[in-house]
């Protein structure tokens, strides 16, 4: 990755903006402290990186395990304010809220699925 400091940068904006769309390469501009430092790309490219992840994070909603061990459960009251008693224990492992449970990664994923579908018409203009 080309790297450039910020003053550079600045200087050059125009051309180092061209140079990412045309070369579809990242930028690195550096600042005096690193913590402040930039990785310029191409929105192209930056989309291309969103929708891997939308298809990666539905790939793990589809391979989730939904088999959860009274540990899993009991965290996951603790983590929600919900005191994991043996009658909230009950209520999760039903076979009833593990289906629901399953129906809603669906319908989180085909929600996704329809949102990158109405990007792709919107960006061109249909």
């Amino acid at each position: 990755m080309e790297a450039t400091n910020y003053s550079n940068f600045r200087r050059n904006l125009k051309h180092y903006m061209s140079q990412v769309n045309e070369d579809a390469e990242p930028l690195l501009v550096t600042a005096k402290d690193d913590d402040d430092n930039v990785v310029v790309m191409s929105k192209h490219d930056f989309d291309a990186i969103e929708e891997t992840i939308s298809i990666s994070e539905l790939e793990k909603c589809k391979d989730m395990n939904t088999t959860w061990t009274k540990d899993d459960i009991i965290n996951a009251l603790v983590e929600d304010g919900i005191e994991p008693t043996n009658v909230n224990i009950a209520k999760v492992i039903t076979a009833e809220f593990i289906q629901n449970f399953k129906d809603r990664i669906i319908e989180l994923g085909n929600e996704m699925i329809s949102w990158q579908v109405s990007d792709v018409f919107k960006e061109k203009g249909e």
